[in-house]
């Protein structure tokens, strides 16, 4: 590893500092937090997140354990509506979801039974009388290529429920009189990763760490990368101006091939780089074209992770998670 690197790693953290600072100021006193799939991606980095805020926190997962991230463990229970009531919840995190890979394992009328499951288990949540607002992840495949709720739920099923979801929500919102935001993912970075192989960051940092990255995208692929901890903390001080809103993660555009050298500049210089050949035209442009994201970086005086921070950050939490 090149002195650099290491120098570079020296000031990575786990989650931006400044996420941190916005995060803890938009937690009222008398805040108690659920979030749901703690276990997961998402859900460890909102329950990092909350470590230092000394709220109460219960942490849900599909069942009762104690788990480790990255080097913090957490207990997490399985869905108890009783439990829950009695713990009086005013905020709910909302992260769980059974990912699209999971399709084949599950056979889709099951995976299609159990992500509804989930959702009426989350209506649930927000319904309570004391929640007073929300945070739910989204996916950019829920309106990308096209409004997935227009199509057939065979055609793209995780598409389709991330839309549905996100329009059930916004009419519970106003039903309910419930402050939300549907934080809708679309390349996000972080150290809490749970499942590096299936995201093009994380795959990257992967064989860049093993000496030969290669791309097999054969088009330009443009995304904007931002780190989840910053889609988190701008969605929570979204819930104390909004009544609903969806707001999209952003950043920077980069094209794959960029992406990857500076990967390989950060984690490996040595590595080697290939790619593809161009098979056809066109261009693969999934990212959201809005600009909501760097308003809210002006109106709050918000610094989210550049790009290189992104890649060191997630690079040193898929270390301790032994990914590498």
């Amino acid at each position: 590893m090149s002195l650099q690197l290491i120098q570079q790693i020296k000031k990575a953290h786990l989650l931006n500092p400044s996420s941190q600072t916005l995060w803890d100021s938009h937690l009222q006193p008398d805040d108690r937090i659920v979030i749901t799939g703690a276990s997961g991606w998402f859900g460890q980095t909102a329950a990092n997140l909350m470590l230092k805020s000394g709220l109460p926190c219960l942490l849900l997962a599909s069942h009762t354990r104690n788990f480790n991230s990255l080097g913090k463990t957490f207990e997490v229970h399985k869905f108890d509506i009783d439990q829950i009531r009695s713990f009086s919840p005013t905020v709910i995190i909302d992260c769980a979801f059974i990912t699209r890979e999971r399709i084949n394992e599950y056979g889709l009328p099951n995976y299609i039974n159990q992500n509804q499951k989930i959702q009426q288990q989350l209506v649930e949540l927000i319904s309570l009388p004391t929640v007073k607002r929300f945070i739910s992840f989204s996916s950019g495949a829920a309106v990308f290529p096209q409004d997935a709720g227009l199509g057939e739920i065979e055609d793209n099923p995780y598409g389709f429920l991330k839309r549905k979801a996100e329009l059930d929500l916004q009419k519970l919102s106003f039903e309910v009189n419930k402050r939300g935001v549907i934080a809708r993912a679309w390349s996000v970075s972080g150290a809490y990763v749970t499942k590096p192989k299936s995201f093009a960051l994380t795959d990257f940092i992967s064989q860049a760490a093993n000496g030969v990255l290669h791309i097999k995208a054969s088009i330009p692929v443009f995304r904007r990368y931002s780190a989840v901890e910053d889609l988190l903390a701008l969605s929570l001080a979204e819930t104390e101006k909004s009544s609903f809103i969806v707001l999209n993660s952003e950043g920077p555009l980069i094209e794959m091939a960029e992406l990857a050298r500076q990967v390989v500049a950060l984690i490996n210089p040595s590595a080697v780089i290939t790619r593809t050949k161009p098979a056809q035209k066109g261009t693969d442009n999934y990212f959201a074209n809005t600009h909501r994201w760097s308003e809210l970086e002006r109106e709050l005086s918000f610094d989210p992770l550049d790009l290189t921070s992104q890649i060191l950050n997630t690079f040193e939490g898929m270390k301790m998670g032994e990914y590498l």
